[in-house]
């Protein structure tokens, strides 16, 4: 059986029996050797991690950036928001007041008995029949925008 060839960098280190002594230099040697063979695997091994690695950080800092940006714009949409309750709030308010006044200059007709117009629309009806009550002249009615019925 033959014994099997070990090298170092490219230097030969398989045993020979005819050259058993090693030294102290060669070990240093040898150790060195190995130190720069490793360190070299190392590095070949870590490039592509630290490519990645560089990937991860720049796709953190532009993640950090855009959530910063959405941040930002959500507190400012937030102080739009509240304009608009507090702006939709007052409008409210005035419509509220708005219709309250309009509600006291609304005519009001009490004793038509129900089915007193021959149609459904009722603004024509009351357009009319205050035209004949007033007695005004042919072609001549008021406009009525809406007219209700009510029953009591």
């Amino acid at each position: 059986m033959a014994p099997e060839k070990l090298t170092i960098g490219s230097r030969d280190v398989s045993p020979d029996p005819d050259d058993a002594i090693v030294t102290k230099r060669d070990l240093k040697e040898d150790r060195q050797i190995l130190i720069q063979e490793i360190s070299s695997l190392v590095k070949d091994l870590m490039q592509p991690l630290q490519i990645s690695l560089s990937d991860l950080v720049k796709e953190v800092k532009d993640t950090a950036k855009m959530a910063e940006t959405a941040s930002e714009l959500a507190l400012k949409l937030q102080g739009e928001v509240r304009a608009l309750q507090s702006t939709e709030q007052l409008t409210l308010n005035r419509i509220a007041t708005l219709e309250g006044k309009w509600r006291q200059l609304n005519l009001k007709f009490r004793g038509l008995e129900e089915g007193v117009e021959q149609n459904n629309d009722l603004p024509v009806f009351m357009a009319s029949w205050i035209a004949s009550v007033l007695e005004l002249e042919d072609g001549i009615a008021p406009t009525i925008l809406k007219a209700y019925r009510f029953s009591f």
